[in-house]
């Protein structure tokens, strides 16, 4: 496996200045995101939450009112730049990972 460069330089910037790390925002929804003006700003992907974020606690199909801006944001940024993520997925809660989810 090749070394990954840019995720270790990533680390280690956020080891000396978290700020960038913690949210500084924060909006309703993703509706509420102007995802091209993110990418003008220098923004090359976003990361989400999953549970209460994008679908209901435990479910794994998106909320329907947030469909149009899911769609925006991979649209926008490409699919391969935008992550979901979860804390619950794969975990002793989640034993048979129904929660992990493909959207």
């Amino acid at each position: 496996m090749p070394l990954n460069v840019p995720g270790i330089l990533a680390s280690v910037q956020s080891l000396v200045n978290p700020r960038i790390i913690v949210p500084s925002l924060s909006i309703r929804d993703i509706r509420h995101l102007n995802f091209d003006a993110l990418k003008h700003a220098g923004y090359r992907g976003a990361v989400f939450d999953k549970d209460n974020c994008l679908t209901l606690p435990g479910k794994d199909t998106l909320i329907p009112e947030i469909e149009e801006a899911w769609k925006e944001c991979k649209q926008v940024f490409g699919k391969g730049n935008v992550l979901v993520i979860s804390n619950t997925a794969g975990a002793h809660v989640d034993a048979g990972g129904i929660q992990v989810c493909n959207l």
